[in-house]
């Protein structure tokens, strides 16, 4: 089965956990990799969003799928950025989660629903060497259709400015 309609499974718990041990032993009995949460996420997304590199590693080993969007549109890659209530993922471990992702073919430039891209998510925490790897990957520093033009003026001109 591969939605849960009820909040998460024991795979996502382990991955948000970063226990290794524990998601390798869920895989081997069967646990699906792909598995949904009630707010799309997948435990991918879990493992990248409390910044568990090696998590990450294994769950895409299993064949977890790069790009599942969940419910504001962000794929897992994007996650590495959206903390509003977490602590922030360092630097050095944003790069090593890009990398990951992309050496599994992760899409780079997918906009969440409110037209956030990694490359604007990470410009915006400061994380130079993750923002490095993602043009160096292809990421493209300005936005392709007018709408989405307008959309990130609008949210650039509502930011603060420090």
């Amino acid at each position: 089965m591969g939605n849960v309609q009820h909040g998460c499974t024991a795979l996502a718990g382990a991955s948000l956990g970063g226990y290794n041990t524990t998601v390798e032993l869920l895989l081997s009995r069967g646990a699906h990799v792909d598995s949904v949460d009630k707010d799309g996420d997948t435990p991918l997304s879990g493992a990248i969003y409390k910044g568990h590199p090696s998590t990450v590693e294994l769950l895409l080993k299993h064949g977890a799928n790069t790009d599942i969007q969940n419910e504001t549109g962000a794929t897992p890659l994007l996650l590495i950025w959206q903390k509003m209530w977490h602590e922030k993922t360092d630097e050095q471990t944003a790069a090593k989660i890009v990398q990951i992702m992309s050496d599994y073919g992760a899409a780079l430039e997918v906009p969440n629903k409110n037209g956030m891209t990694p490359l604007m998510a990470a410009a915006s925490d400061g994380h130079t060497a993750a923002a490095e790897l993602l043009l160096s990957k292809g990421a493209s520093v300005t936005p392709t259709d007018e709408v989405t033009l307008h959309e990130r003026r609008l949210e650039c001109s509502m930011s603060p400015v420090n």
